[in-house]
């Protein structure tokens, strides 16, 4: 049996950690059928997530696994671009590789000090303005570079070249053509939790509700990040089952005991 979770929140409220740390409580309760450790446990898993930058592409759970309604469109752009997949899902190479649409070269900085230095020396597009522009001047025609970060990029095929030309549940076709094989590797568990990392339309939160599934969304006030990315706007639908709010603190005992409350509730559903 698959249960469906989704995570919803604005860009920079914390969607994949929260996926991650929800990953670890599933796998740690299903595994003991108790809370017992579980702290020391979280407390692990939040040095891995402030250490690595790519945690969620390297984990690895017996019971989760991790979906996401852009998968196929950022194998796509491996494909096209040759930037490897596993960047795609780290918030550092999303905004630390820059592309340029014109011939599909790419630079990856090292430290904040290169990407700043990228930054500076070129004239970097958001998704919404490449729209517009290709709209108004013809962009592709006139230009001799076309400078994107790789988040941008992603939005930009996923939202405007896509979804324009083969509607908008383009992605959620994709999965349901494809999910077939994931849940045959995972047929051999009782019951497996797939989170989707980030739902970003209705017919997105539509389709996890349709499988039975529940939604959480994430408050972060004080960490959203600036930028007109449509493609991560959170868009005018209220529904949700949980919520859990960040201050920033990943270690505090009432976002702990929130995360267990959910998790409890999920297992019982």
């Amino acid at each position: 049996m698959f249960k469906y979770i989704g995570i919803r929140g604005h860009r920079g409220a914390g969607k994949n950690t929260i996926s991650y740390l929800l990953a670890v409580a599933l796998d740690h309760y299903t595994r003991n059928n108790s809370w017992d450790g579980f702290e020391q446990v979280y407390n692990d898993a939040v040095e891995r997530v402030m250490e690595n930058e790519s945690f969620l592409a390297e984990s690895e759970f017996k019971n989760v696994f991790f979906e996401s309604f852009a998968d196929t469109a950022k194998v796509v752009l491996n494909q096209i671009t040759g930037i490897p997949t596993d960047w795609m899902y780290d918030d550092w190479h999303k905004e630390a590789v820059i592309i340029d649409l014109k011939d599909f070269s790419f630079e990856s900085a090292r430290d904040k000090l290169m990407l700043k230095s990228l930054k500076e020396e070129r004239r970097l597009y958001t998704a919404d303005e490449l729209v517009e522009k290709v709209k108004a001047v013809e962009i592709f025609k006139k230009e001799e570079h076309i400078y994107l970060t790789l988040r941008e990029l992603i939005a930009y095929f996923s939202k405007y070249v896509m979804q324009t030309f083969f509607g908008q549940d383009v992605w959620i076709k994709s999965l349901e053509n494809n999910k077939w094989e994931t849940e045959r590797f995972y047929a051999s568990n009782k019951t497996v939790y797939k989170i989707f990392i980030d739902c970003k339309f209705p017919s997105e939160i539509s389709y996890i509700y349709k499988n039975k599934g529940c939604i959480i969304k994430i408050n972060r006030d004080n960490n959203v990040k600036s930028g007109t990315n449509i493609s991560s706007e959170l868009k005018n639908d209220a529904r949700f089952d949980y919520e859990i709010n960040l201050d920033g603190n990943l270690k505090n005992p009432d976002t702990i005991e929130t995360i267990k409350s959910i998790t409890s509730k999920i297992i019982l559903e």
